[in-house]
């Protein structure tokens, strides 16, 4: 057990330099296709949150265009009156 604790530091610390940037897990479309065909218990770790970001960004991109239209028809109308 004493020898596994070695290799899972290692691990640990493997994974914070690979996640250590939030950029290496936003991905463009293109390639969240190509994780999302990938069955998601083949995925790795890093593939299975770059999914999940993408998804979420997703959102609130659509989120923010939406209430940045909202926004722009009330000035239009307040210009308006």
């Amino acid at each position: 057990m004493q020898g596994q604790v070695p290799n899972f530091k290692e691990k640990l610390e493997g994974y914070k330099k690979e996640f250590i940037s939030a950029g290496s897990l936003v991905v463009a479309e293109e390639t969240y296709v190509e994780l999302k065909a990938i069955p998601e218990d083949r995925r790795s770790l890093k593939e299975f949150l770059q999914v999940r970001i993408y998804e979420a960004l997703t959102g609130y991109r659509r989120e923010l265009e939406s209430l940045r239209r909202e926004n722009d028809e009330l000035v239009e109308q307040a210009l308006r009156d």
